[in-house]
């Protein structure tokens, strides 16, 4: 009787649960790549903060954050000439909202974050980039997307984290800014924030740095970069 009765409960359990997740994924918005849908979503200072390391590492390593909710697409780092990379995709809002995507239904679009050095690969990971986009297939630019430009300081104050400027830069519709971001348990972080723009839209990005970024340096950071 007991063990009938107990049958029952969970019969009703699971059709209750799975009835759940058809409505769940039915009403959900679709995610672009369909990969991307179960990485995020988080607030861009998060993701931030979840790729600040901590205040003791001396170099960034190429499985950092390897078991976070990155979605990795790269086994472990290629190099292609002087450059080694890895690529992953997470879902990433900007103040709560996302970008996206027209494809033949309006889709989130996911963000690509790339490690990146064009050092040897064994010293680890010079730079992360984060820019709304799934890379070079799918960048965020143009008429069928939204969310592709935003602006990056209010979202750190969101989270908490501090951020100083080094320097700024403008020239036409090109804008460039370093920061210097620092969180409790921490390591201190160089932000570059460059945002483009034009006749086709506008579009911008985020690339997080340990190098040294004095002024002076940095100046002459930005005019190369211009």
């Amino acid at each position: 009787m007991a063990a009938n009765q107990f049958l029952r409960y969970a019969r009703n359990f699971v059709s209750t649960f799975f009835c759940f997740f058809i409505f769940q994924t039915a009403y959900a918005e679709p995610v672009y790549p369909w990969i991307a849908t179960a990485a995020g979503p988080l607030e861009l200072g998060n993701a931030i903060l979840l790729l600040m390391p901590d205040e003791k590492t001396e170099q960034i390593s190429w499985d950092h954050q390897a078991s976070g909710p990155i979605v990795w697409l790269t086994d472990g780092f290629k190099t292609e000439g002087e450059n080694s990379y890895r690529q992953g995709l997470l879902q990433i809002n900007v103040l709560g909202k996302p970008s996206y995507v027209l494809l033949r239904k309006k889709n989130i679009l996911a963000w690509t974050i790339t490690y990146s050095t064009s050092s040897n690969p064994k010293f680890g990971v010079e730079n992360i980039s984060l820019s709304p986009g799934a890379g070079n297939h799918q960048p965020c630019f143009g008429t069928l997307f939204e969310g592709c430009s935003f602006e990056l300081l209010p979202s750190l104050q969101k989270t908490g984290i501090e951020a100083h400027t080094t320097c700024e830069a403008q020239k036409y519709q090109e804008r460039i800014a370093v920061y210097q971001a620092s969180y409790p348990n921490k390591r201190t972080t160089n932000i570059v924030f460059m945002e483009s723009g034009g006749s086709g839209g506008s579009s911008s990005n985020v690339t997080m740095t340990l190098a040294e970024l004095n002024e002076s340096v940095c100046k002459e950071f930005i005019k190369n970069l211009l």
